[in-house]
């Protein structure tokens, strides 16, 4: 009998034990993402070497390739990068305003590794990008964007500088990048990743051109017979022609421009009564949300629930979507609308995270300006969270050429060319008491970690000291060395400027929102002698300037202290001074962020509020598995009662 209870309890005791594993093992799942490693993110994008890639193809086919730029069509080369040789890999330009105003084939290119090998790799890398740092005269405006959403643990793409060749002739710094494709998944979110979506309107394809999904790519020459139509094909959207771009090495004036008044009809750009005041704020009146939302789901703006209506996300997917994906981030854009438990339907933190650096940045050709575009949207069990990219009009490249506009650009009303209504993913959460004091606690972390720490002098300097060699003997560069100098010295004032101000708004000394600061303007931040245009504007060195004709007038009034201005541009010029606060500390800036850091405190008054994100993926599976391991325990303890239990002799 004693023998028989022993069995009894220790096949219980083993059934327990499973439910406690199984139990354990969905919490784990359900919070934590099983990333996947990847070999490229350490043996390709260092910060403190410069990644070497050669092109090499026939002279012929690359010409060809670059004459035909805005057809983006894929073709065959072999590539070798640090050393190694990768063949048979397909290679196309890529952009939308550069593909235009580039005039000396200096183009951004996108290198697929695994098109016409299927498994082909580099390190574990499915496509390269190579940014060739177009509208950016100190070569580290996207360099530094991205370091700064990495610091607050934005998820974003590896980044390094890149010495590019073709045929082992030296073609140009460009700015190295992880293509956001299926290894990026896997690195970021595991095998069993979500749906990536890259949101692009017609109206923000200014230099045509296909997203990941197009057609016709030219075949590898083994199937050469089977060629594309494509490249006979019209470029998408509508694009000025060669003949209405400012020759090469001349900045037009504003004769040489279209007036205001044909902006529209001749740059496919809003007209002037398309666009609010001062060249953000307020837009036209009407229905807000029909205002600007035509484009098919580039402002994350719900609709309806016909698929069709979301043409800019869906037709823009990186992987191929199903109809319940489809459906899923229709529901969450609807969610979202409702403005009621966003955490329902989007990783609030992330988010604000994002939104948090993209308005440090003054980063309106994003999401959040007229152009609604150059963001990636990654979706997971229904939620949402933006991701960074095409950071090169970064610190106030587009539509802020007004120094003291963009320095003070106000961190409560984040938009340009339209409203927080037609901005749900950003206007929402902004709505929100709530997140939005979450929102500043991480705008705070920024400006006490990156800016008043020093953090962003490091960086610029040790990038200066890594690339200054590479500027200077760049072949093709947009800018001249002089130029690049010149602009390095603007971008470390601008983060210093702009860091004052964005203390300032937190602080309440500054207002935080655009009608705040035209009403009180007296504590602005005096912008002195930055110059936006010398960093770069977009239109690209000396190819022209069409962010001129998209100026924010907003004049600004100011009682700094001349001295005390003086002498706080003084203390800039040392690295690593960190000033008399002894708690500010400078990591290595050359060493990236830990991506998984948290701050505690910002997650703990989201708990005491009640706002902590709920996971629901993570409680289904939990109740699955649950029910799954009772079901098995019962049946064990049926099956336990009928073991026939022998008796043995001493």
């Amino acid at each position: 009998m004693k023998q028989k209870i022993l069995v009894r309890a220790t096949a219980l005791l083993m059934a327990f034990a499973v439910l406690f594993s199984c139990l354990l093992m969905a919490e784990t799942n359900g919070n934590e993402v099983r990333k996947i490693a990847k070999k490229y993110a350490t043996t390709l994008f260092q910060k403190d070497q410069v990644m070497e890639v050669n092109i090499i193809m026939d002279e012929e086919d690359w010409q060809e390739m670059l004459n035909n730029a805005k057809e983006e069509t894929y073709i065959p080369c072999d590539v070798e990068v640090n050393g190694v040789l990768y063949k048979n890999v397909a290679i196309r330009p890529k952009g939308n305003t550069s593909l235009t105003q580039v005039t000396n084939d200096r183009y951004s290119f996108k290198i697929q590794f695994d098109k016409y090998q299927e498994g082909q790799s580099c390190d574990g890398l499915d496509q390269l990008i190579l940014n060739n740092n177009f509208s950016d005269a100190t070569y580290m405006k996207e360099y530094l964007a991205y370091d700064m959403f990495q610091y607050l643990g934005v998820v974003t793409p590896l980044y390094s500088y890149a010495d590019v060749k073709v045929n082992g002739e030296t073609y140009g710094l460009y700015l190295a990048l992880e293509g956001v494709k299926e290894s990026f998944a896997e690195r970021n979110y595991g095998a069993d990743h979500g749906e990536l979506y890259k949101p692009e309107s017609e109206q923000a394809g200014m230099g045509g051109g296909r997203q990941e999904g197009e057609q016709g790519n030219r075949k590898p020459p083994m199937e050469a017979g089977d060629m594309s139509k494509e490249e006979n094909m019209p470029s998408k959207g509508n694009t000025p022609s060669e003949g209405d771009m400012p020759s090469e090495g001349n900045t037009p004036s504003e004769g040489d421009m279209p007036s205001k008044e044909n902006i529209s009809s001749e740059w496919n750009m809003p007209s002037e009564e398309m666009m609010p005041e001062q060249g953000r704020g307020n837009p036209p009146s009407g229905d807000p949300l029909q205002q600007n939302s035509s484009s098919g789901g580039g402002d994350l703006v719900y609709t309806d629930d016909n698929v069709d209506s979301y043409s800019d996300i869906f037709d823009n997917a990186v992987f191929d979507s199903t109809k319940s994906a489809q459906k899923r981030l229709i529901s969450a854009l609807k969610g979202i609308q409702s403005g009621e438990d966003l955490s329902s339907y989007m990783d609030v933190t992330a988010n604000l995270k994002y939104f948090a650096v993209n308005s440090f940045l003054v980063n309106y050709d994003s999401y959040t300006g007229n152009l609604k575009h150059n963001y990636y949207l990654y979706e997971k069990d229904g939620i949402l969270t933006m991701l960074p990219w095409d950071l090169n009009l970064a610190f106030a490249g587009y539509q802020s050429n007004d120094a003291s506009s963009a320095i003070n650009d106000p961190i409560d009303t984040p938009v340009s060319g339209t409203t927080l209504e037609q901005r749900p993913m950003v206007g929402q959460l902004l709505n929100n008491e709530t997140y939005l004091e979450e929102y500043h606690q991480y705008m705070d972390e920024l400006v006490k970690g990156y800016i008043e720490s020093g953090r962003y002098q490091a960086v610029i300097t040790q990038v200066k000291q890594l690339i200054s060699s590479y500027v200077k003997q760049d072949p093709t560069a947009f800018y001249t060395y002089d130029e690049y100098e010149t602009a390095v010295e603007n971008l470390e004032n601008f983060c210093k400027l702009r860091g004052e101000s964005v203390r300032g708004q937190l602080n309440g000394t500054i207002p935080s929102t655009e009608e705040g600061q035209k009403e009180e303007s007296a504590n602005l931040i005096d912008a002195g002698d930055l110059s936006i245009t010398a960093m770069g504007t977009i239109g690209g060195g000396n190819h022209g300037n069409f962010g001129a004709f998209m100026t924010d007038k907003k004049t600004v009034a100011t009682t700094t202290d001349e001295n005390g201005k003086e002498e706080s541009s003084e203390a800039t010029k040392e690295v690593g001074n960190v000033g008399e606060n002894e708690n500010k500390q400078i990591s290595d800036p050359m060493v990236r962020p830990d991506s998984d850091s948290t701050d505690k405190k910002v997650k703990e008054d989201r708990r005491q509020h009640g706002l902590e994100q709920s996971n629901t993926n993570s409680i289904k599976d939990t109740l699955i598995v649950s029910g799954s391991c009772i079901f098995i325990l019962i049946l064990a303890y049926f099956i336990i009662r009928k073991i026939p239990i022998k008796k043995y002799r001493v």
